[in-house]
């Protein structure tokens, strides 16, 4: 595959990814958000900003890629076997899901970066082995680890993360009071760098709020985000994913990533 542009390849994927979904469709989002929140591609990319001139990057992804194709495929969703992988096809890959660590390893790689880690987690070992196929081509940069997210938590070194991504689970209230584990591990510990940032998904998926009746316009989220706002934290980006940094200096990282790319970054909704 041409290297060339990856990013610009894959955002085309991700950007389109959900609205193949009823839950989100363009409709559904102005309905109960008022606006269509940008999607996966904007907020991958500015993290991917964020992070291009750090050395030596530490990334953390809670919940690991579990499927070879997209759910609107429907054949082989979640099925490890590798019939189903496509390498030279990314249109089939499952792009409503994100592909985090395959995005993240191979447009850091791509934009010259190779001091960088990601350590990918989840409890499922099939999850495990089809993540590791996907990102066969860059095992070097990825490390896998069976256990759960709040033992990963309790485990990992104090400030060592310039990035963590939040992705456990599904979106229902079990999920939701995961996440606000996850979020009191993470303001115990303190695993997240002064100057890092934390990348949550699925904040703004209607899913909750339509087969739940939920109230809260933060989804699977709805315990931790605030946990996390009342605790040091503050909203810098909030689309279809929210991005949440330390209030420490915060102003200063952002004005620094957005003067890479004023276009990109002045559409996307800041908090500040």
């Amino acid at each position: 595959m041409d290297r060339s542009n990856i990013q610009h390849k894959y955002n085309h994927f991700l950007r389109n990814a959900l609205f193949k979904y009823k839950f989100c469709k363009r409709d559904i989002f102005l309905k109960i958000y008022k606006r269509v929140p940008k999607q996966r591609d904007a907020t991958f990319s500015y993290c991917i900003d964020f992070l291009i001139n750090r050395p030596n990057i530490q990334i953390a992804e809670l919940g690991t890629s579990r499927s070879f194709v997209d759910g609107k495929i429907k054949e082989g969703v979640c099925i490890n076997d590798t019939i189903y992988w496509k390498p030279e096809s990314p249109d089939k890959w499952d792009w409503s899901a994100g592909l985090f660590s395959r995005y993240f390893s191979e447009v850091l790689k791509s934009r010259g970066k190779n001091d960088f880690k990601i350590t990918s987690i989840d409890i499922c070992e099939k999850a495990i082995a089809i993540s590791k196929k996907i990102n066969e081509n860059f095992i070097d940069h990825i490390e896998y680890k069976t256990c759960t997210s709040e033992e990963y938590i309790r485990n990992q070194p104090r400030k060592s993360l310039d990035l963590l991504y939040l992705d456990t689970g599904d979106m229902n209230e079990k999920t939701a009071q995961l996440h606000k584990r996850e979020a009191e591990l993470l303001i115990k510990y303190q695993i997240i760098k002064d100057d890092g940032i934390i990348l949550i998904d699925d904040v703004r998926n209607p899913s909750m709020i339509l087969n739940h009746k939920e109230q809260s316009k933060y989804g699977k989220s709805k315990y931790s985000i605030p946990l996390l706002f009342n605790n040091g934290y503050t909203i810098i980006i909030d689309e279809y994913q929210m991005i949440l940094k330390k209030k420490i200096n915060y102003h200063k990282a952002l004005e620094k990533v957005k003067k890479k790319d004023k276009k990109r970054f002045g559409k996307l909704k800041q908090i500040n």
